[in-house]
């Protein structure tokens, strides 16, 4: 249900940009002050700050959502917005903005 909707590709209008928060010297920068000898367990640390970036992220889009900025924006009555990692489903992402939303 969610691959043809979710799926900017397929949109006629597209008016997306990518922004990169942090450069690939700063990421492995902090890579290797969360692993100064090497990784030595599951990546836990690297996971954790993914997730508290993510979390963050989230939080913030909440906080837009909120402004009159984001009420001018055109959108359908069944309009949803969410962030999503690269590695997960539109599903998973749904359900990570409704729990946040619920809050």
């Amino acid at each position: 249900m969610y691959h043809l909707r979710y799926n900017i590709g397929d949109w006629e209008y597209q008016c997306l940009d990518t922004l990169y928060v942090f450069s690939e010297d700063e990421l492995n920068n902090y890579f290797n002050q969360l692993y100064p000898n090497g990784v030595d367990d599951d990546y836990g640390a690297w996971k954790a700050f993914v997730n508290s970036l993510f979390d963050l992220f989230t939080n913030q889009l909440v906080e837009f959502s909120k402004t009159e900025i984001f009420k001018k924006i055109p959108k359908t009555n069944d309009f949803k917005f969410f962030c999503i990692d690269h590695d997960e489903d539109i599903e998973e992402a749904i359900e990570h903005m409704n729990l946040v939303l619920s809050d």
